[in-house]
């Protein structure tokens, strides 16, 4: 633990010199255990304005979702679930699940890792009433887990998420640089998002080219998929997305074959 302690410090010691404060910012972005707060400002720029009635968009994007008479029921993706305990804490969260490689809420109670893909409950002192917080350790590229967060909407009785997070910081590296992966993930993501407005904010990994992160918005767009697309300067991270998936959406998230980038 000391050592990799020492080799981080070390690390953003020498990437002062090699990169700019705002993309030191991302190296230090605490992904894995990022709060209301911490996606509040990653987030900020596809965040709705009417959302920014104080210092945590994030949480007046949900409290204006409860308004409306709407579920928030939520995924974090390559996360803790910390974001989602601060939420069930404000009485704005209907439901979530984060998914990580690991459990370290079961490591640090048992001293030994959880069962991966079996839902187990984020710590019981941080939640508030009955609200179902769960965290599931397993790979975003295996079938197996996109079929135990299927399982875990059915047996919640949720028709979908409303809300998907899914900011990995240096965990974009588990896709070596490969744009399928991220199109598998992205393919599964949409499919769990509810008809009725879901949204997933996603972080999109800088390995993928400008112009075919541009012309898949664009393609999104032209088929009924409302997508927000703003560029970040980041050697982890390209750009910053906003997808939403409405009643007239496509069942499925469409990749447009032709163009050699997508498949």
């Amino acid at each position: 633990m000391r050592i990799d302690r020492t080799f981080r410090r070390t690390r953003l010691k020498n990437q002062q010199y090699l990169f700019s404060p705002a993309q030191l910012e991302y190296f230090r972005w605490p992904a894995n255990m990022s709060g209301v707060s911490d996606y509040s400002r990653y987030f900020e720029q596809l965040l709705p304005a009417d959302a920014f009635e104080s210092k945590k968009p994030l949480e007046n994007l949900f409290l204006e979702q409860k308004r409306r008479g709407k579920s928030t029921v939520t995924l974090e993706l390559m996360g803790y679930g910390k974001v989602l305990m601060e939420l069930e804490k404000c009485g704005i969260l209907d439901g979530g699940v984060a998914v990580a490689l690991s459990n370290p809420w079961e490591f640090k109670k048992t001293g030994s890792n959880a069962e991966p893909y079996i839902p187990n409950p984020l710590p019981q002192e941080e939640k508030q009433g009955g609200t179902p917080l769960d965290i599931i350790a397993g790979d975003v590229l295996s079938n197996r887990m996109w079929r135990a967060l299927a399982q875990w909407l059915e047996k919640n009785q949720s028709e979908g998420f409303d809300f998907v997070l899914f900011a990995p910081g240096a965990g974009a590296n588990t896709f070596c640089k490969q744009e399928r992966y991220v199109w598998f993930v992205l393919q599964q993501v949409y499919r769990l998002l509810s008809s009725n407005g879901g949204m997933l904010y996603a972080d999109v990994p800088s390995f993928l080219r400008k112009e075919v992160v541009e012309k898949f918005c664009g393609f999104l767009e032209e088929s009924d998929i409302p997508c927000k697309l703003v560029s970040r300067k980041s050697p982890l991270s390209g750009h910053l997305m906003r997808l939403t998936r409405v009643e007239d959406s496509p069942p499925g998230l469409p990749l447009p074959k032709e163009e050699s980038g997508f498949v």
